[in-house]
């Protein structure tokens, strides 16, 4: 009974521990930014150079979009914008206002490295222990 009483103490004292580190701690630079999403698309149709560069400046300088490339080449389009001010179907209304047909790749998420991966889990659970408006 007293050795279950000292682990539930060392749990909730571990537990406050990381929760007041969650929320005391200075935010770094990237926790400050507001959080990116990458779209890409498969462009259908013989389309002219100078029209797709003409469209991928217009599509950077709608509300929301931080950058736009299309590959001439590869017939593909990568849009990284911010969630909270558009979305993958104004996006797309972007390209189709221009005559342009699209479909959305699906994009396959790397494992990557199990170190890094081990950071993110643990950088993952502070950020959700930290209920600070950001």
């Amino acid at each position: 009974m007293k050795t279950l009483r000292i682990i539930s103490m060392v749990l909730l004292l571990a537990i406050v521990g990381l929760l007041g580190y969650a929320n005391l701690r200075p935010l770094s630079v990237t926790e400050k930014l507001k959080q990116t999403s990458l779209v890409s698309f498969r462009l259908h149709g013989n389309l002219p150079t100078e029209k797709l560069r003409t469209l991928e400046k217009q599509i950077r300088q709608h509300p929301g979009i931080t950058a736009c490339t299309i590959n001439r080449k590869g017939d593909t389009a990568a849009v990284i914008y911010h969630s909270q001010e558009t979305s993958v179907n104004a996006i797309t209304d972007l390209f189709q206002a221009q005559d342009i047909q699209v479909n959305k790749n699906d994009l396959i998420p790397s494992p990557g490295c199990p170190v890094h991966a081990a950071n993110g889990i643990i950088a993952q659970v502070i950020s959700t222990l930290d209920h600070r408006s950001h």
